[in-house]
């Protein structure tokens, strides 16, 4: 029967995997390993499981399966039991650009969920990782921190690195920029690339996946791709990108507005551009130009003027500019839904005078007046 004695390099009794090695009551968790070709000494050793995200979906994931080998080979080096699993992953590099973008921040979790249940449900007693992409390795290390286990993580670098220089299309290169993991002036290259791509979804997709991405120097590739781009959706990615990051680069947001005064008024494109500016600076500019650069919001109100007259009446005027003058007896008849919503309004006001901290004599004029106006909200 497989126990600690067998093996006294090791002392299982306060290790994970005792819960499922150690002792009679585990003889039907010993038999799964068993049937998997485990020895019982290789049941006394402590159990690490080897975790990759290989798959044939994306290029920094294709050789993972072979890199496993070697990690379980070093686990068997130095007196462990590796155990091999796999887990998901969604690359942004064919993700980006259209609704699967929507699944690549999920997958992040989904990596982490799955190891930590796989790593808890079998009770190994330390982990190895072995990723590729943008999510996958997070969430290997997010699973890692849950679990805190001897753990070990591993970046697929060199299969990234020769499947960005060996791919026909750029489109592979062109998602690197928006990680901003890299240099400068390795973005730099990448952005480049992908400008000049004659694939219309490659530009799309390098555009869209720099909407959040700014670094110093960015501007100058971006404002020469800008100019020159022909297709309107890679023009409307790349604005969205200029106004996201307008409050750190005045050149963008000189060009934002440039664009902006070219649309006529109410157009879809301006609300558009209004969207991605909200909670920004640039919106209260984009405010000032929908009122054709005035700063007064009123300049361009219809007022109308509906008047009901007993009696009669010598001369009427309203002014926006000057001085207007009534002369004659106006009557005017408030529906009672608004003689209502009146005198709710003043019901407020009177619950906020008495709470103020304004001078007793002073609350006092005042209650008298709001008083007097709830009586007879009509009275002028």
């Amino acid at each position: 029967m497989p126990n600690e004695a067998r093996n006294p390099r090791f002392d299982k009794s306060h290790l994970p995997s005792r819960h499922v090695t150690v002792g009679p009551e585990r003889a039907p968790h010993r038999s799964f390993f068993y049937a998997m070709g485990v020895t019982e000494e290789q049941l006394t050793q402590p159990i690490v499981g080897v975790c990759t995200t290989w798959n044939e979906a994306a290029p920094c994931n294709i050789s993972l399966s072979r890199q496993a080998q070697s990690a379980k080979r070093g686990v068997v080096s130095t007196g462990g039991t590796p155990r091999e699993f796999t887990t998901i992953t969604v690359t942004d590099g064919i993700a980006m650009g259209h609704a699967g973008m929507k699944s690549s921040l999920v997958s992040r979790e989904v990596i982490a969920d799955s190891v930590e249940l796989t790593v808890r449900g079998h009770s190994y007693d330390a982990l190895v990782g072995l990723a590729g992409c943008d999510k996958s390795l997070p969430g290997l290390m997010m699973a890692m921190l849950r679990l805190n286990v001897p753990s070990s993580s591993c970046m697929a670098a060199r299969s990234c690195l020769a499947a960005s220089k060996a791919a026909t299309s750029p489109s592979s290169m062109f998602s690197r920029a928006s990680a901003c993991t890299a240099t400068a002036e390795a973005n730099r290259e990448y952005i480049e690339l992908g400008a000049g791509a004659p694939e219309t979804e490659a530009r799309l997709g390098l555009a869209v996946g720099l909407r959040e991405t700014y670094y110093d120097g960015i501007e100058a590739l971006i404002l020469d791709w800008f100019s020159s781009e022909t297709d309107q959706e890679v023009v409307q990615a790349l604005l969205d990108h200029m106004i996201r990051q307008s409050s750190k680069c005045p050149s963008y947001e000189a060009a934002a507005i440039q664009s902006y005064e070219k649309e006529g008024p109410g157009s879809a494109a301006r609300k558009r551009m209004e969207a991605y500016a909200a909670g920004l600076p640039l919106y209260a500019r984009f405010q000032r130009i929908s009122y054709d650069g005035s700063n007064d919001l009123f300049r361009s109100m219809t007022i109308m003027n509906t008047t009901t007259i007993n009696g009669g009446i010598q001369a009427g005027a309203v002014s926006l500019t000057g001085d207007a003058t009534n002369m004659g007896t106006t009557n005017v008849h408030y529906q009672p839904q608004t003689v209502e919503a009146i005198q709710t309004e003043l019901t407020k006001a009177i619950r906020e005078i008495h709470t103020s901290t304004a001078d007793p004599d002073l609350k006092e004029q005042a209650l008298e007046h709001v008083r007097a106006a709830q009586a007879d909200p009509t009275d002028r």
